[in-house]
């Protein structure tokens, strides 16, 4: 009697340590802001660039929020013929469009009107001078 007490105790203690592994990985992945196995910013990348009007998509980061709600946030390269109307109703597609096919309820879309691959554009190290400065215009 006493065997099958420890054998079923061990049993036991194998299914609730395999469920608390898998209870401990999503806790670290929310912790560490990763993104969903099933959501690569890749294919979020190609889904957005396939849309018209958008010309490129950079700094793009998705992560769950909790265990139902994803984020999303990205730079948008649009036409800077664009109008702020025109943005907004694009801002509101692509939203659609996240939540229609990745299930991102929550999108942070930064709209540009020119890539963002000049240094003085990051500013972790503070401001430098605005990125939208044209090359040949002295600095403000």
């Amino acid at each position: 009697a006493h065997l099958a007490q420890v054998a079923a105790a061990a049993v036991i203690a194998l299914l609730v340590s395999a469920g608390s592994l898998h209870i401990l990985q999503d806790a670290a992945n929310l912790a560490l802001d990763l993104a969903p196995a099933h959501v690569p910013p890749s294919r979020v990348r190609t889904m957005l660039e396939a849309h018209s009007g958008v010309e490129a998509i950079h700094h793009i980061h998705v992560w769950r929020v909790d265990d139902h709600a994803l984020a999303l946030s990205a730079h948008v390269v649009t036409d800077p013929r664009r109008t702020v109307h025109e943005t907004q109703l694009l801002a509101d597609e692509l939203r659609r469009e996240l939540y229609e096919q990745f299930g991102i309820t929550h999108a942070t879309l930064e709209f540009e009107c020119h890539r963002c691959d000049r240094e003085d554009h990051d500013l972790s190290e503070g401001p430098q001078s605005s990125s939208h400065e044209r090359d040949d215009e002295p600095a403000r």
